[in-house]
């Protein structure tokens, strides 16, 4: 023997119970029962109230709201308001790319100004370079011209030792043909005198 079907009305709220579902039919409404989902033993432990208020609840959640049935109508067949929507996406599209193009646009421009000033800074590296360099050189014509003319003058030492080790890296650059870096090496590895 099958368990009992707790069967209800959505229409008058009457309920009853089946061992067939054919059976299941209302006899004020003469239309056929739902079915719940809660088995019989489950549906009774429930007392009279409860039970009222499962079926209620599933009464009023099978009707559709006077809202969803007014606007169902509008739902079906709108093709004005979806070519709306879909303007609207567009729109928002072409503002999103404009504003990207912009973005773009500033960028370009940051990236001439920042290549300008590199371009700058590289001239001013350059110039400082050479200059440092013609120091040197005219340094090292006054130390030579001070020891022809006052041979009995004490020469700092160091400036030739420094001189030494920098005619050194000149003729390794020389070899390697990248001056620049035994220049840098010299003087990161010289210390200062003042």
């Amino acid at each position: 023997m099958s368990d009992l079907l707790v069967c209800y009305c959505k229409r008058c709220g009457y309920y009853a119970y089946f061992q067939l579902l054919k059976n299941a039919v209302c006899p004020k409404c003469d239309i056929s029962l739902n079915v719940l989902t809660m088995t019989y033993q489950d549906f009774m432990n429930l007392d009279y109230p409860a039970r009222d208020k499962l079926l209620t609840e599933k009464i009023l959640n099978s009707y559709h709201t006077y809202c969803e049935k007014i606007s169902k109508g509008n739902h079906l067949y709108n093709n004005r308001q979806t070519i709306a929507l879909l303007t609207n996406q567009i729109s928002d599209l072409q503002d999103a790319n404009n504003e990207l193009s912009t973005a773009n646009s500033e960028l370009t421009k940051l990236n001439t100004e920042l290549t300008e000033e590199n371009a700058t800074l590289e001239h001013d590296v350059h110039w400082m370079h050479d200059m440092i360099w013609d120091l040197v050189r005219k340094n090292r014509k006054m130390t030579a011209d001070l020891r022809k003319y006052a041979p009995d003058l004490q020469v700092d030492s160091y400036a030739d030792e420094v001189f030494k080790r920098i005619d050194a890296k000149i003729a390794a650059a020389k070899e390697n043909s990248s001056p620049s870096s035994a220049i840098e090496n010299e003087a990161a590895t010289t210390p200062s005198t003042t």
